[in-house]
């Protein structure tokens, strides 16, 4: 029994603490802006695409793109100066990125971060 509640106590924890240092102090400890993807339409854009191309360059604060639940068809690509950016979907099991490509992998990757402060949780990237 306390075998288990030493479990659960070291996996809340490192729960809490991860989720502490992902928001790295070069932005900020706060997100001050939350950008809403929806294929339906429901959101402020349709595209996870659109939506960080909507970031302006040279941010340095925390801006967090919602991806609502569905499969994503499109490629996705955060350019060197639009850092500082949080992609979170509604669950791995309902939040996919996924991109036809089958070229060579330097040109095919479905997903590209270029900057550093990037977070990406809780979606499923898929290269197909």
């Amino acid at each position: 029994m306390s075998s288990c509640l030493f479990i659960f106590i070291a996996l809340l924890l490192s729960s809490c603490i991860g989720s502490l240092t992902a928001l790295d102090p070069t932005c900020g400890n706060r997100v001050v802006s939350t950008i809403v993807v929806d294929q339906n339409g429901y959101g402020n854009f349709r595209t996870v695409q659109a939506a960080i191309d909507s970031v302006g360059e040279g941010n340095y604060q925390w801006i967090k793109i919602k991806v609502k639940r569905g499969v994503y068809k499109e490629k996705v690509e955060i350019p060197l100066m639009k850092s500082c950016i949080i992609v979170e979907g509604e669950g791995q099991r309902v939040t996919t990125i996924t991109y036809d490509a089958h070229k060579a992998t330097d040109a095919s990757a479905t997903f590209t971060s270029h900057p550093s402060h990037i977070v990406v949780r809780n979606i499923t990237i898929i290269v197909t």
